[in-house]
């Protein structure tokens, strides 16, 4: 088992990591049988002639020497398992962040249609403008100053509705690129290639997804959205037209509330996760409860079987030095029977005090003296 464990922790091939394996493996059971050894032929015998400290340091040194070897065995077994389940947890973490900034390019894809309106609104109202001064109020018609500031603010919704339009695909697309690249992540961690090489693709994959990421959320400038909606806000003034600027400022206004009706994308502003650092002995003990059984049999092999059989051992001596020298028996005491009576023990047999005839007149004088004759007359 060791042997099996330190390959996995090493990780080296060639005749260096079969060496270094060999001097780990060796050097082990030397220490291993060395300590048993000696806390069985030396520790035990000490400890059952009354020399605690020979049973303290016995028990100990078995306990460092098992505890040294199960951890290593187990964090070995265990340490490849570890590694993958910290992938496909950064796996499961890196979908779920993906989806949480699903919305980056929702609220982007929500201005490109209203700016893409006011663009063509403003064209309606510049056309009509030039035909029959719809929105200035005079009658003259023509290409004045008011058509062409409605000309301006036409092409510059259009210019603004064709950066959302080019957002709004690149977002899409980006969205294609992320999922494609959460499939290959899943896909190379359920793979069969190496810790090192699984890991070194899933590095690429998770760097090229965090561009991603950052990419779609450049990809509909939202900012230029809320700009342009304060832009419309402002009152236009035109010199000497009073009424066609208040009728051309309470009509970019109400575009403006257009935009700014536009809810706001529920998105996070957290990071995206890291990836995982590479699993150490250490981190192997997290994860104890999901190798519970390869914990357990570790724990068996290396720790209990030692501390049982150094206990039998114990046991066995102090019986043959039992039998061969056995305790004296201690007399028997008058609280005996009452213990036995609590415990629920076989009654230990009393045999009578033998009668004394004469104990009676020793005992009564004065009934001597009155004449008994109970016992008759000497």
């Amino acid at each position: 088992m060791l042997a099996t464990a330190l390959i996995a922790l090493l990780g080296e091939g060639g005749l260096l990591g079969f060496v270094k394996i060999a001097f780990c493996v060796l050097g082990a059971m030397a220490v291993s049988y060395g300590v048993n050894k000696c806390a069985l032929d030396r520790g035990a015998p000490l400890a059952v002639v009354g020399y605690r400290s020979a049973a303290i340091i016995s028990i100990l040194a078995i306990l460092s020497v098992g505890a040294g070897l199960g951890a290593a065995t187990y964090a070995g077994l265990t340490l490849s398992d570890v590694t993958q389940l910290r992938h496909d947890a950064h796996g499961a973490a890196l979908v779920e962040h993906a989806s949480a900034r699903a919305g980056d390019t929702a609220q982007g894809a929500a201005f490109a249609p209203i700016l893409a309106s006011i663009a063509e609104d403003l064209e309606k109202k510049a056309a009509c403008e030039r035909i029959s001064s719809c929105v200035s109020g005079r009658a003259a018609g023509g290409r004045g100053l008011v058509a062409r500031t409605l000309e301006t603010m036409a092409e510059r919704a259009k210019g603004i509705a064709v950066q959302f339009d080019a957002g709004v695909m690149t977002g899409t697309a980006r969205s294609g690129e992320i999922a494609n690249l959460l499939s290959r992540y899943a896909t190379v961690s359920g793979s069969n290639d190496s810790s090192s090489e699984k890991r070194v693709k899933l590095q690429a994959i998770d760097t090229q997804l965090r561009q991603a990421l950052a990419a779609r959320k450049q990809a509909a400038p939202v900012a230029l959205a809320d700009a342009y909606a304060a832009e419309l806000q402002k009152p236009v003034v035109i010199t000497g037209q009073a009424e066609a600027s208040r009728a051309l400022t309470a009509i970019l206004q109400a575009h403006a509330q257009s935009l700014r009706g536009v809810p706001a994308a529920i998105t996070t502003s957290m990071p995206a996760p890291n990836f995982p650092k590479a699993a150490g002995v250490a981190d192997t003990f997290t994860y104890v409860g999901h190798f519970l059984p390869i914990a357990a049999i570790t724990l068996v092999v290396e720790l209990i079987f030692p501390i049982v059989l150094w206990t039998y051992v114990a046991l066995t001596l102090a019986w043959e030095i039992e039998r061969q020298s056995p305790r004296p028996r201690r007399s028997a005491h008058e609280d005996d029977e009452a213990s036995l009576r609590i415990l629920g023990g076989p009654r230990r047999a009393v045999a009578p005090e033998p009668t004394d005839p004469e104990a009676y007149f020793r005992s009564n004088p004065q009934r001597r003296a009155n004449g008994d004759d109970r016992h008759g007359s000497h």
